[in-house]
C-alpha cells in the first residue's frame, strides 16, 4: 500500500495560485509602463513648447519678431525702458497652454530699433 504525504489537489491549487500572482504582476507592470510612456510624451511636448517660447522670448529681446502661433500680452509694472511680456502657446488637444513671462527692452517691445 502506498502512503501519500499530501492531499490530492494541493499541488494543482498551488500552481494555479502562482499563475494568478504572475498574471497580476504582469498586468500591473504593463499599466505602469504605459503610464510612464504617456508621462514621457507629455513632458517632451511640454519641454518642446517651453523651448519654443524661450526662443521666441530671445528673438523678441533681440530682433522684436516672434513666431506665428504664439500669443503676446504686455503686462504693467516694468522698470523704465522695459516692458514685461507674457508669451503663450494656446492649449492644444490633450495639452494645456504654456506661457512664459520675460522683460523686454521698450524699443524691442514696440517692434522698432533704439
Amino acid at each position: 500500500m502506498r502512503i501519500r504525504s499530501t492531499r490530492p489537489g494541493f499541488m494543482m491549487l498551488d500552481s494555479l495560485l502562482a499563475v494568478l500572482i504572475a498574471t497580476a504582476l504582469l498586468i500591473s507592470l504593463t499599466i505602469a509602463i504605459g503610464t510612464m510612456r504617456r508621462s514621457e510624451r507629455r513632458m517632451a511636448d511640454d519641454r518642446a513648447a517651453s523651448r519654443r517660447l524661450e526662443d521666441a522670448m530671445t528673438a523678441l529681446q533681440t530682433s522684436g519678431k516672434i513666431d506665428a502661433g504664439i500669443q503676446r500680452e504686455d503686462l504693467p509694472g516694468a522698470p523704465a525702458g522695459y516692458t514685461w511680456v507674457r508669451l503663450t502657446i494656446p492649449a492644444q488637444p490633450r495639452q494645456p497652454a504654456v506661457s512664459l513671462v520675460g522683460l523686454v527692452p521698450q524699443h524691442q517691445a514696440e517692434g522698432g530699433t533704439p
